[in-house]
Parts: C-alpha cells; sequence; structure tokens
C-alpha cells in the first residue's frame, strides 16, 4: 500500500479503490518472486475501509513466462477442449491428460486457475468482495489469452468463469469483462460489469460517447459500463451532454 499512502500525502485523500494484479502469483512465474503478499495488503486496505480490485496478467502456464504472445510460445487453441472439464478434480483432469484427452497445455491452465482461486478465497474467507478483472484486451491480440482468437478466448472465461464460481465457489467475485471486441462477447450471463481501456482512440477531450454507446448496445443497456483504464480522463461535463456517464 506504498504508493496510495503516497497519494494520501500529496493530496490528504485516499482514493476508494485499491486495484491490485495477480499476476505474481501466477505458477509459472520465473520472472519475479512475490516479494510481498498482496492479498494481505488488499485485505488491510478493505478492513480500513476501501474499496478490492484485482485484474491479472496471466504468466503462460507453459513454456516462456510472459503475458505478450510475442514472447511465448504458449498458445492457448492447443488447451482448448470439447471435453467439460470445468467442474472436474485436478487428478481426474491429469488422468484425461495421460489418456490423451486433453493436452499438458489445458492442464497446466486449469492448475493456474486453481492456484489463483487460492488467493481469491482468502479474500472470499474473509468477506471482501472483488472487482475481478481477468483477461483483458483480448480482441488487441497482443496477450496470449486473445491471440488465438475469439472462439479461444470464449472457451477459456467460460472456463475460468465455471471453475471459479461452481467449483471453488468464490461468491465475492464482480466479473469485469473487459476484452474490447464485439466477437469476443461472452454473454450478459458471464459477467456483472462491461468495461473498455482507451489510450490511442478518441483521446482527445471528450466523453468517449461512441465507445460508451457501443458498450451500452452490445450489452443490451443491462450492464454498469466502465472505463477501466484510459490515457486521458474523459470531460466530465461533456459525458453528461453526450449522455456517456461511465
Amino acid at each position: 500500500n506504498e504508493i496510495v499512502n503516497k497519494i494520501y500525502q500529496n493530496t490528504a485523500k485516499y482514493p476508494v479503490i485499491r486495484f491490485g494484479d495477480l499476476g505474481m502469483y501466477s505458477l509459472n512465474n520465473a520472472s519475479e518472486s512475490v516479494r510481498d503478499d498482496d492479498v494481505s495488503a488488499a485485505i488491510k486496505w478493505y478492513k480500513n475501509g476501501g474499496m478490492v480490485g484485482y485484474i491479472w496478467h496471466w504468466k503462460a502456464p507453459m513454456n516462456e513466462s510472459d503475458v505478450y504472445a510475442d514472447n511465448t510460445s504458449f498458445k492457448l487453441e492447443n488447451a482448448v477442449t470439447s471435453e467439460d472439464i470445468a467442474l472436474l478434480p485436478i487428478d481426474e483432469i491429469e488422468t484425461l491428460a495421460e489418456n490423451g484427452m486433453v493436452t499438458p497445455e489445458c492442464v497446466a491452465l486449469v492448475k493456474d486457475i486453481d492456484h489463483i482461486s487460492e488467493q481469491l478465497a482468502r479474500l472470499c474467507d474473509k468477506g471482501v468482495p472483488v472487482l475481478w478483472r481477468p483477461l483483458h484486451e483480448a480482441s488487441g491480440d497482443w496477450f496470449w489469452w486473445g491471440a488465438s482468437g475469439a472462439e479461444s478466448y470464449k472457451w477459456l472465461w467460460e472456463l475460468l468463469y465455471r471453475r471459479q464460481t461452481e467449483y471453488h465457489k468464490l461468491n465475492n467475485l464482480i466479473w469485469i469483462w473487459s476484452a474490447q471486441g464485439t466477437e469476443y462477447f461472452v454473454g450478459n450471463d458471464k459477467f456483472d460489469i462491461a468495461a473498455v481501456d482507451l489510450y490511442d482512440q478518441n483521446t482527445d477531450n471528450t466523453s468517449y460517447y461512441m465507445q460508451y454507446q457501443w458498450l451500452y448496445s452490445l450489452t443490451g443497456g443491462e450492464k454498469l459500463i466502465a472505463l477501466s483504464e484510459c490515457g486521458k480522463l474523459p470531460d466530465m461535463e461533456l459525458t453528461f451532454r453526450d449522455r456517456a456517464v461511465w
């Protein structure tokens, strides 16, 4: 919490939401170690009145440890299976792999999901709700979870969603979908908040109303709509003028 404390020192106010990154907990995390227990810091933040959010820069579960598709030979498409594995214990999934019914890539994916779920369970056990934003910016294809195309991505999202909500019973997660592309849409029943990251496009001082209307139409006006990352904050007066209130 060192950075948010520095914000307080300079502004005399704390931000409401502390957004952390679970990437350091990825099993295939050869490039860095978990020097600080971020989950413990998040629990402390919540106890002090703040809200907790997490993104997951998921290091590829096999081969080179990186999030970027160009930097790892791991391919999500090699993990995709028609077997219904979402609710199976890991030993049964490993047996399927031994019999050639799923791939080692598939097993590695599930093991990583289980490991990250253990960290989120620590928050669940303490009654901490989490704004949970995994598998972001997939349509840009720079991350490995988007580089294999929309169908592979949607398979992974459903696997992650069902395994965390049904198998691990993590009922503290507020799911944020921010894959950025219509073809990557996973359906309103598999997330709570629709979000978008904006940097290079429409970054003058506007309301980003075009992107807002796209998300509103895509979700049928049934979801909260969030600006999850941006290179420049929108003009607050224009957001109300354009009815694009993020």
